[in-house]
């Protein structure tokens, strides 16, 4: 089911959006002790560069799921 709110004052509505992020990998096929999660690309771990993508959806919520190595 699609929840729909206007978003400006010419009736263009947007689709309400929650994102999921599946971080729960440890990494071991990279080589490395470090979660595969928080390896870095472009000088941040892999998570935020991924949680800063989704943020430019502006979605309601952005959830990560990790695995209990993360905790």
């Amino acid at each position: 089911m699609a929840y729909w709110a206007p978003i400006n004052d010419i009736g263009v509505k947007r689709m309400k959006l929650a994102v999921v992020i599946l971080a729960a990998g440890r990494g071991e096929r990279m080589g490395s002790p470090l979660p595969k999660v928080l390896h870095g690309i472009f000088d941040k771990p892999m998570l935020q560069c991924v949680i800063d993508s989704a943020e430019k959806l502006r979605p309601l919520r952005i959830i990560a799921v990790v695995g209990k190595h993360l905790k």
